[in-house]
């Protein structure tokens, strides 16, 4: 049974309301004997504080406060380190966390007595003309930089080349993201430990560019005719430079989620599926 003993802590430094339920987080766990270490761009001064890339090395688990956002953003910067993450969530929509803000004392006390289960999510490495640019735990997006203006681009799959088609742009997700921006542009919902990539293309001016999924270990790559035209953006938070091939491959790296209990599907029809 894994027991963490360090702890980090860390949330939206833009929502006051975030850096007031971190420092709850961190109370709560001092009382259970946690060792806690905050992340120093929260300013709350009562505990050893250190940046988020190296909080990676140096906890056992990660409390984020805040939304998927915010998971998204601390699984990319710790992502070497796989560091398990509990999501607690004060958003509208939060499908990655996993407590609210009013569960916090239950979870915090689950920990403490080992009482959750680590649910791994596949990642995708990212390269552009050959730079090795990390990973993506939804997607990397190629798409146009000039809104309304489309873009040319080539997709391969293992050096086999697939398809030239005209579109706003194109996405590899992994199963994780298939309910992210490739549910909107119309890709499938894929259970998170299928190992597969989704490419989807976007407003594609072809009635045969469709959605595909394809396994994890296949390399896909994108060429763009005109670069200077499109960017690359990762989890929709970071955005890049085309400098060359995007080359979208498995990672070695996964991403560890802390759950008291909830499986995916609950989690999806609470989410999603509120047809009736």
């Amino acid at each position: 049974m894994f027991r963490p003993q360090v702890v980090g802590v860390t949330g939206r430094t833009d929502l006051g309301r975030a850096v007031r339920v971190a420092e709850r987080v961190c109370r709560l766990c001092d009382r259970e004997g946690f060792e806690v270490l905050v992340d120093d761009s929260l300013g709350i001064g009562e505990y050893p504080r250190v940046n988020l890339k190296d909080m990676g090395k140096e906890v056992d688990m990660i409390i984020t406060i805040g939304g998927d956002g915010t998971i998204l953003r601390v699984s990319r910067i710790t992502s070497e380190y796989e560091v398990p993450i509990l999501g607690v969530n004060l958003g509208k929509f939060g499908f990655l966390t996993e407590v609210s803000e009013s569960g916090l004392k239950e979870a915090v006390s689950r920990l403490a007595r080992g009482d959750f289960n680590l649910e791994e999510h596949r990642k995708l490495r990212i390269k552009i003309g050959g730079s090795d640019e990390g990973d993506a735990l939804n997607e990397v997006t190629v798409i146009t930089s000039r809104p309304a203006k489309m873009i040319r681009y080539r997709l391969s799959i293992d050096g086999f080349e697939l398809e030239t088609t005209w579109a706003d742009g194109v996405l590899v997700a992994t199963p994780t993201g298939s309910t992210a921006y490739s549910l909107s542009a119309g890709g499938p919902i894929v259970e998170p430990q299928v190992e597969c990539s989704i490419i989807t293309p976007l407003n594609p001016f072809k009635l045969e560019a469709r959605p595909m999924v394809v396994s994890m270990d296949r390399r896909v790559e994108i060429d763009v005719d005109d670069p200077e035209r499109a960017e690359v953006v990762v989890d929709g938070q970071e955005y890049m430079n085309l400098d060359g091939t995007v080359s979208v491959t498995r990672s070695p790296n996964v991403a560890r989620f802390i759950r008291f209990g909830s499986t995916y599907f609950e989690r999806l029809k609470e989410k999603f599926l509120r047809w009736d």
